[in-house]
């Protein structure tokens, strides 16, 4: 994540580089990754609770490695992860925020 924040960040500083203050290019590097990392963020906080075993989703019962199905475990994968295959940019090119 950290590097995709440096990526956005440089490109937005880039655009608006002209502008006095960097007041224009936080607000859209802020736009184009506080949504991506929201979820990002949210979604390893369950699956930290689903591999410690915690109950998730109202749940009665926690993740047990012994009994779950191929679906639970698949779940775990890394590439559940929001945005996993690709995060949206801040390019002004493809217009993706």
């Amino acid at each position: 994540m950290s590097v995709m924040d440096v990526c956005a960040l440089g490109r937005c500083l880039a655009r608006w580089g002209s502008e006095p203050t960097p007041s224009h290019a936080l607000a859209e590097y802020e736009a184009a990754r506080l949504p991506v990392v929201v979820a990002q963020v949210l979604h390893v906080r369950r699956l930290g609770r689903i591999k410690q075993g915690l109950p998730v989703d109202g749940e009665a019962e926690g993740f047990d490695a012994r009994t779950a199905t191929a679906e639970g475990a698949l779940e775990l994968r890394q590439r559940t992860m929001p945005f996993f295959g690709g995060v949206p940019t801040a390019d002004a090119e493809d217009g993706d925020f």
